[in-house]
């Protein structure tokens, strides 16, 4: 009897997880595999988005960075009928969502299908990898996606050439 309650709670967690699993955060207008990642070169805006190939039910939803230095802008945000996204800047409520401040708050009306919202345009501000994440209402983060910053080829051959031309006065 045991056994079977333990089947039954695992299914019926699994099947919470698998609710949740179908939305993305896309870049670009693309949908990515969930927890993916993307190389740009530094100082590049990306457009970003939220993707759900289900269903996805009334709550609210948080976009942000949980690690590098980005910035967020929501000047031409657009969302489908039903969806309210706004920047917040509010520490607290970041904080609860493990999130930077500030970060894309959603509020989901009605169930959706489809492309949630478009339009969120994105910087990173500094050197690294950035991590974005979407998260749930409840603190769970249903996806992320890591942006690489990989400088341009002739940044990095006009950096070679400046060094052998410091080797060569130092010596």
């Amino acid at each position: 009897m045991v056994m079977m309650r333990r089947t039954v709670l695992v299914l019926f967690l699994s099947m919470a997880v698998v609710a949740n699993a179908s939305l993305y955060i896309t870049v670009n207008g693309e949908v990515n595999p969930p927890d993916s990642s993307i190389t740009i070169i530094p100082s590049t805006w990306i457009v970003l988005g939220i993707w759900d190939d289900s269903q996805t039910q009334p709550g609210s939803l948080a976009l942000g960075l949980t690690m590098g230095l980005g910035n967020l802008d929501d000047s031409r945000i657009s969302t489908s009928a039903g969806v309210n996204a706004a920047l917040k800047d509010d520490a607290l409520a970041a904080a609860g969502f493990g999130l930077q401040n500030p970060f894309i708050s959603l509020e989901i009306g009605a169930a959706q299908t489809g492309m949630l919202v478009n339009e969120i345009d994105f910087h990173c501000d500094g050197p690294g990898d950035v991590t974005l994440a979407l998260v749930n209402d409840d603190g769970i983060v249903i996806d992320t996606q890591v942006i690489h910053q990989i400088p341009e080829p002739l940044t990095l051959a006009l950096l070679g050439l400046g060094g052998l031309f410091l080797k060569r006065r130092i010596a």
